[in-house]
């Protein structure tokens, strides 16, 4: 029975549809990546080829393939700042459902962690010196910060405590100090003198300023010593002339000064006048004169019992004879002053006596 299909009439018609295979979606990523340092900013790419989107022709209506980075975003290109090691995931659709997937595994170098250390420059003197910085691991193309405003590896300055960054060149950074150290010696200081109750002996009080570790040398200038900071006293075995010399040292740097001064060993002073002389001409007390040791300089004057001076002398060999103006004084009672410097002694020093003249 014929079929009423409106205006016009027509026998059937047939729609025929073809199905193909769908072409094989493939996709191409980034090689695997080694970074030197965490953080580092890295592209990795993908490139999608085949299924439908491969038989679409721009301009596209829609885009022919989609890819999505796990975790990371949209595109076929992305920037990625890894702190780990890991893969970075990409999945492609087409514009049939067709997926595929792929990773980039991006790897960080480990590099051991940045140690740095610095020295410890020790100086006798306050004087420029050197110090530098050891570095050991993490990156190379080492930068340097010192507190001086340096930027070398070792750095010239005077005594004093110095702190240096190190950055490598992924930015790690580590921090440490380096000193150079004063270990100067104090000055030795010293007095002597001669002990008035002891021949030969020399007093000696040394006042070096005291420090911990400080170490002491006494060379007295006759073949002897002492490591004693106070030998208070050397007793020398004859009169001379000897240079007396006190070394320090100290503990940490064998920092070493000296000081030295020259020392006269004279015999103790002595004075002795008789108190009579027989001038009579036998060579035996013929003349009257003190016996001194230890003087330096000398005058005697002798005056009679009226207060006329008599005799005069500047010379201690230059004795009194008992006369006056070549004549022979008479018997009695004459009295001496004498007048008298020390060694190494500027005062003066008056004698005062009588002496008994017999005939």
């Amino acid at each position: 029975m014929p079929v009423d299909f409106g205006c016009y009439e027509t026998g059937p018609d047939t729609v025929i549809f073809e199905l193909h295979d769908q072409p094989e979606l493939s996709l191409t990523v980034s090689d695997d990546v080694l970074l030197e340092c965490s953080g580092e900013l890295v592209s990795i790419e993908a490139d999608a080829m085949g299924g439908v989107g491969g038989l679409m022709e721009p301009p596209y209506a829609v885009e022919p393939y989609i890819y999505e980075w796990f975790e990371v975003g949209l595109g076929s290109s992305c920037v990625v700042a890894p702190y780990e090691s890991g893969n970075y995931c990409v999945q492609v659709t087409d514009v049939c459902g067709q997926q595929v997937s792929d990773c980039v595994f991006v790897d960080i170098e480990i590099n051991e962690e940045l140690v740095v250390s610095s020295d410890i420059v020790y100086t006798c003197e306050y004087d420029l010196e050197q110090i530098c910085v050891h570095a050991t691991s993490g990156n190379d193309d080492l930068s340097f910060a010192w507190s001086n405003g340096s930027d070398k590896e070792c750095i010239e300055d005077y005594p004093g405590v110095y702190s240096v960054t190190v950055t490598d060149e992924c930015g790690i950074q580590a921090t440490t100090s380096g000193e150079i150290y004063l270990d100067e010696a104090p000055d030795p200081v010293f007095t002597k003198h001669q002990n008035p109750n002891e021949n030969f002996m020399i007093e000696i009080n040394n006042y070096t300023s005291e420090i911990n570790g400080l170490s002491y040398s006494w060379d007295f200038g006759d073949d002897s010593g002492s490591i004693l900071r106070e030998p208070e006293s050397h007793f020398y075995g004859e009169r001379g002339e000897y240079y007396l010399t006190l070394g320090v040292t100290t503990e940490i740097n064998n920092c070493y000064k000296e000081t030295s001064q020259f020392v006269q060993v004279e015999p103790l002073y002595y004075f002795y006048a008789p108190n009579s002389f027989t001038p009579n001409g036998d060579l035996i007390n013929d003349t009257f004169g003190p016996s001194i040791v230890g003087n330096d300089f000398y005058e005697m004057f002798i005056f009679d019992h009226w207060g006329n001076q008599i005799f005069y002398s500047n010379d201690v060999d230059n004795k009194w004879d008992g006369t006056f103006e070549s004549k022979d004084v008479m018997t009695g009672t004459y009295v001496y002053k004498i007048i008298i410097t020390k060694h190494f002694d500027d005062t003066i020093y008056e004698e005062f006596g009588g002496v008994n003249l017999f005939r």
